[in-house]
């Protein structure tokens, strides 16, 4: 479905050293209060900054692209540092999932913001739940499985297959369907006809060879899959961008953007690159009001006009 640098390879000895280091981390911050894991998080953050010279100056390079001429550089160095802070305490988060329950998750997920959510689901034609590697993200998709929603995941790609495959572990035990054919868009589809909710992430800059469309991210060229847009346009489900955002401590708010909706009655006006922009402009909204939610570190979003005509 997507081709991108972040697409999981076999696992190599160093993936089984991070998945193991990932759960020895799981355990011990399952177990610390809130405040004491937190805290470990965002040293876990600071030492990465400091320590992780090719994560931090690929942040750089990504923030210096993104706020070139509106920004001192000052700024964007403390961007980067905050970003990487708040990264540690979202893994942090992540690997807490399993201490969130039925009857313990409105102690942290404020879902104040979820009526569009809930416009789109009660059309009963199926919702498309479009997510970014952005502020407490995996804590959303468990708060909407814990509320008993028929919520199927598809997680977002990453360089250590054994740490995909333990994320989805994560979600599930909240009561979220994993995808079994994430890369199958037939076995999407199916989720779509039944009635039910799919989350999809996507991420700028990635390729996907069934059809990306250029989009504009702080005034620099770069793309987003066109597969959310296809999936609404065949199936007539709705399309609604979701964010966690936090709110302080282990505190986030689930909100939801308006859902976009597709007139399958006028197919030749809805073309997916339009669909796909209004879906961009959802995505990017709270990365410019809060930047350092975003992970900067990813695979450069940026694409140049050579890369675009080849797709």
């Amino acid at each position: 479905m997507l081709a991108e640098a972040t697409r999981p390879h076999r696992a190599r000895p160093s993936d089984w050293f991070s998945y193991l280091s990932w759960g020895a981390l799981g355990v011990a911050v399952g177990v610390c209060p809130g405040f004491l894991a937190r805290g470990i998080g965002m040293a876990l953050g600071a030492a990465s900054f400091r320590l992780n010279r090719r994560r931090r100056l690929t942040a750089l390079a990504n923030l210096n692209a993104a706020f070139a001429g509106a920004s001192q550089l000052d700024d964007r160095q403390e961007i980067a540092r905050v970003s990487f802070l708040h990264q540690g305490r979202a893994l942090v988060e992540t690997l807490r999932l399993p201490l969130l329950s039925p009857r313990n998750f409105l102690d942290y997920a404020t879902p104040a913001a979820m009526r569009p959510f809930y416009e789109a689901r009660d059309r009963k034609a199926g919702v498309i739940l479009v997510y970014q590697r952005y502020g407490y993200w995996a804590s959303m998709l468990a708060t909407l499985a814990l509320m008993t929603l028929p919520l199927t995941v598809v997680p977002p790609p990453m360089r250590n297959p054994l740490i995909s495959r333990g994320l989805g572990r994560l979600l599930a035990r909240s009561g979220a369907r994993l995808a079994a054919e994430p890369d199958s868009p037939a076995a999407l589809r199916s989720v779509l006809e039944g009635g039910g909710v799919l989350a999809l992430p996507l991420a700028y800059g990635a390729t996907d060879p069934e059809g990306s469309a250029a989009v504009h991210l702080f005034g620099q060229l770069s793309s987003l899959s066109t597969l959310p847009a296809r999936l609404a346009l065949q199936t007539g489900a709705s399309i609604v961008v979701g964010h966690g955002q936090p709110l302080g401590r282990s505190k986030f708010l689930a909100r939801f953007d308006p859902p976009i909706r597709v007139d399958r009655d006028d197919l030749p006006n809805q073309a997916p690159a339009f669909i796909t922009e209004q879906v961009h402009e959802r995505l990017a909204r709270p990365i410019g009001q809060h930047p350092a939610y975003w992970d900067w570190t990813q695979t450069n979003p940026w694409l140049d006009d050579e890369i675009l005509r080849n797709e």
